[in-house]
């Protein structure tokens, strides 16, 4: 990856934590006080790659350390074809990029959080998951 791929997701990364503090800090509404119930959107930026880092290959996990897994779980009427895992590590991963754009929407539609800072939340969300994507599509342009 050359230096200015990755200054450009250095920059989108730090984008996203602006608009998360700014989500927090900015007053825009004069009912609503400013407060930190957006800083959990972050919580699910940490959490959102872990069923896939731990779970998208475990069929090659269970074959490093030569396990018996084909023998326990490939049985025959089981109804288990080895991708099930991995599956789910996909669906558990969509749910919490929902999360990321669902709470904050939530937190404006109950009046604890100000519309304006939703939308700096959302901002922050949209701007994240698309370094995520500008990172792929970066690596894949370097190899």
């Amino acid at each position: 990856m050359q230096i200015t791929g990755l200054f450009l997701l250095a920059l989108c990364c730090s984008v996203t934590m602006i608009f998360s503090f700014l989500a927090c800090t900015v007053r825009t509404d004069s009912n609503i006080d400013p407060n930190w119930w957006p800083m959990f959107v972050p919580i699910t930026y940490v959490t959102a790659p872990f069923p896939i880092l731990l779970f998208g290959r475990v069929i090659d996990l269970f074959c490093v350390f030569q396990l018996r897994f084909e023998q326990i779980c490939f049985q025959p009427d089981s109804g288990f074809d080895g991708k099930m895992i991995s599956y789910w590590s996909f669906f558990t991963t969509g749910w919490i990029i929902t999360v990321s754009f669902g709470i904050p929407a939530i937190l404006a539609h109950t009046g604890v959080i100000a519309p304006g800072n939703c939308g700096f939340s959302l901002a922050a969300s949209v701007a994240f998951y698309g370094t995520g994507l500008l990172a792929e599509f970066i690596g894949s342009k370097s190899e």
